[in-house]
């Protein structure tokens, strides 16, 4: 009888301890696959603040994801660590450096390691049910906790060198039973995800004049746009899979014309939604429409907002956004679809 009731006590505290290190694992894979929009947005304001307006950056990185050829297969784990140790030694090196030759190759070296580390990271990041929304929840918000501000980057960017240390430990050894549809649309970005959250710490600054600190008004964001994602998804579930996204995007674009920072905090879910909305609808499984002349185009945009900032303020993005929204549904029609996959 005794040990029985051992059993009985040991079985729960033993679920409660996987549980809880698979949400840690879920958070520390979300983090490395977000945080690279916010880190490099700093090193871009840090290394080449007079490159359009230090967006050529997060730029570059959209366009690594959205170009970089599909892992057909898992890496072998030697090469994954390898890929960490390159780009934690690129980050040292970039942020030690500062703005010279050898500043610059480790940025360099950084951009090129940590987006070919994000194509395994995306395969592992496949667990169902409200844990796989906490724990992407929780990677956000620990993006968002490294580089919401200059202030926190400048204290905490070893914390990352850190964390990318770690990603061979984060990526699972066992295949996706089902690809989660967040981490498909941010695989290969759409023009109108892509450039909401290469623009995120931007908008942070802009919507200061509502009392927000940036980083609170960051973190608001990224918390909209799950919220946004989870509904869609939900609404998928529930029978709802024609949904057309085109009601999103719409109400998106209708919103940043607003232009106030409450339309903004909606218009950040409603894009969000539509994404993953239309990822389910393009395939089911995720390859994305994202890529090739689209990404380009969206990349063109983000660099736009990045120039015109400095004169426009918000008002660059509240003209791009619409724009971007256009070309996400031209990238998700049949036509569309053929003609980025030509691209590549």
């Amino acid at each position: 009888m005794r040990m029985l009731a051992a059993e009985r006590l040991r079985h729960p505290t033993a679920g409660l301890w996987q549980q809880s290190k698979a949400l840690a694992s879920g958070s520390g894979r979300s983090a490395l696959l977000h945080a690279g929009w916010l880190v490099q947005a700093q090193l871009g304001m840090m290394l080449s603040w007079s490159w359009f307006g230090g967006l050529g950056g997060v730029a570059l990185w959209w366009a690594l994801l959205a170009l970089w050829p599909r892992a057909r297969s898992r890496p072998t784990p030697a090469a994954i660590a390898a890929a960490a140790v390159a780009a934690c030694a690129g980050l040292v090196l970039a942020m030690q450096m500062g703005r010279s030759a050898a500043g610059f190759a480790g940025w360099g070296l950084h951009l090129l390691a940590w987006a070919w580390l994000c194509r395994p990271l995306l395969m592992g990041c496949s667990t169902q049910g409200t844990r796989c929304w906490l724990g992407l929840l929780g990677g956000l918000l620990l993006a968002a906790g490294l580089a919401a501000s200059a202030e926190l980057w400048q204290a905490r960017w070893p914390l990352l060198g850190a964390l990318l240390l770690l990603a061979p430990w984060l990526v699972e050894s066992e295949p996706p039973a089902e690809t989660q549809r967040w981490a498909d649309a941010m695989a290969r970005p759409d023009p109108a995800m892509g450039l909401m959250m290469g623009s995120l710490l931007p908008m942070g600054w802009w919507c200061a004049s509502a009392g927000w600190s940036g980083p609170q008004s960051l973190t608001s964001h990224l918390c909209a746009m799950v919220a946004g994602a989870w509904l869609a998804c939900d609404l998928a579930g529930r029978g709802w899979r024609e949904l057309n996204p085109a009601w999103a995007w719409g109400g998106a674009a209708l919103l940043s014309l607003q232009g106030s920072p409450a339309a903004m905090l909606a218009a950040a879910a409603l894009v969000a939604a539509g994404s993953t909305l239309c990822t389910r609808a393009r395939t089911g499984t995720g390859t994305g429409a994202g890529t090739g002349a689209w990404a380009l185009a969206g990349c063109g945009l983000l660099l736009a907002v990045g120039h015109w900032s400095a004169t426009w303020g918000p008002d660059a993005l509240r003209l791009a956004l619409p724009l971007a929204v256009l070309l996400a549904a031209l990238s998700s029609r049949p036509n569309g679809r053929n003609r980025a996959s030509s691209a590549l």
